[in-house]
């Protein structure tokens, strides 16, 4: 009966631990090719949404990583637009589709 009892504590602990879904992606997630400058970096403000990045981005990002679960506010997701081929980036954290962070590598 110990042994029952273990095996579905087991169970279920493992069916809660899937309830977030994570997945990284590496592909853009756009058919025109995100770019940044530092300007349009400087316009962004926290608590913008997706759609208002991209509108002054231009742009779709490339789509980073995905953290989802059962409540969508709290759904993190990653954004990264480039600039040309020398590694100059920047990179847009969202959670609940609110800009909570911003980070950048050799804009100008």
């Amino acid at each position: 009966m110990k042994y029952a009892i273990a095996i579905i504590t087991i169970v279920i602990f493992l069916a809660g631990c899937g309830a977030a879904k994570v997945t990284q992606k590496t592909t853009p997630t756009s058919t025109t090719t995100p770019t940044i400058t530092l300007e349009k970096y400087d316009l962004v403000q926290n608590g913008m949404t997706y759609v208002q990045v991209s509108t002054i981005m231009g742009s779709t990002g490339v789509k980073m990583g995905e953290s989802t679960g059962a409540n969508p506010a709290n759904d993190y997701v990653e954004y990264t637009w480039t600039q040309g081929n020398n590694g100059a980036n920047g990179t847009f954290d969202f959670v609940g589709d609110k800009l909570i962070g911003k980070a950048q590598f050799g804009l100008r």
